[in-house]
């Protein structure tokens, strides 16, 4: 297989497989008795923990719940939509249950996120929902014509402090 000689960013590496689900609850219920999968931390991000949040480049009034894991290396990404105006709701009204988005998270500074993004938006991945989170900012990409799936980028303040979870399941 050629190698590319230009390619738009180079990811070395996947940090995150992200699912939508219905109900949280279930999905973590269900994961850790089948299949040992957890514990997991749980974040609600409500409107208004995440800042400048913008789908299709409007402003955002959405938000999610999100659970945490490791299996191996990977970061498991459980996503319960909250609002409309977001693109888990899109995943879920399409498709249900699913894999919605691979992460990369190996953006270094603030810049590189923009220069990044930038990039992937003139090369035609267009942003789809962005914000600023407690910890940095979280950026999705329409990137469904070469990685059948979305990519997620994400650049997390090494000077932020850490986020606790609202809660960890199974308690």
């Amino acid at each position: 297989m050629p190698k590319s000689n230009n390619p738009v960013i180079q990811i070395t590496s996947f940090e995150q497989v992200g699912m939508v689900v219905k109900d949280l609850t279930d999905s973590m219920n269900s994961m850790w008795n089948n299949f040992g999968i957890g514990p997991w931390d749980v974040r609600i991000y409500n409107p208004e923990r995440i800042r400048e949040a913008k789908y299709y480049g409007k402003p955002s009034k959405s938000g999610m719940k999100a659970a945490f894991c490791y299996v191996g290396k990977i970061q498991l990404e459980l996503v319960e939509p909250i609002g409309e105006d977001n693109i888990f709701r899109d995943f879920e009204k399409l498709h249900g249950n699913g894999i919605q988005h691979l992460g990369w998270h190996i953006v270094k500074t603030e810049q590189d996120f923009f220069a990044i993004t930038s990039k992937l938006n003139e090369a035609g991945h267009a942003c789809i929902w962005s914000a600023r989170s407690p910890r940095g900012r979280f950026a999705y990409f329409d990137t469904m014509k070469t990685l059948n799936t979305l990519l997620e980028v994400v650049w997390v303040d090494p000077e932020a402090a850490a986020v606790q979870p609202d809660y960890i399941y199974p308690a």
